[in-house]
């Protein structure tokens, strides 16, 4: 949640970008990927892909913060 009060959303997307974060303050589109590697499972590349697009979502809100989304009326 930034200052403003918009929210930077998470949800599953398709592959090969199984997350999108999206701010709704912004606009800004994030795509979160599993580590393609070998070794990991689908499970573990999703668990992966989850921990990074919170990662990255917090670290937009907290970007995000000095510029608030202007309230429509």
């Amino acid at each position: 949640l930034t200052v403003g009060g918009a929210t930077v959303d998470l949800r599953r997307g398709h592959v090969p970008a199984p997350y999108v974060n999206t701010c709704t303050g912004c606009g800004e589109n994030d795509l979160s990927y599993g580590p393609h590697e070998e070794g990991y499972s689908p499970e573990d590349e999703a668990a992966y892909a989850e921990r990074e697009a919170r990662t990255a979502a917090q670290a937009h809100a907290e970007t995000c913060r000095a510029m608030p989304a202007p309230q429509e009326r």
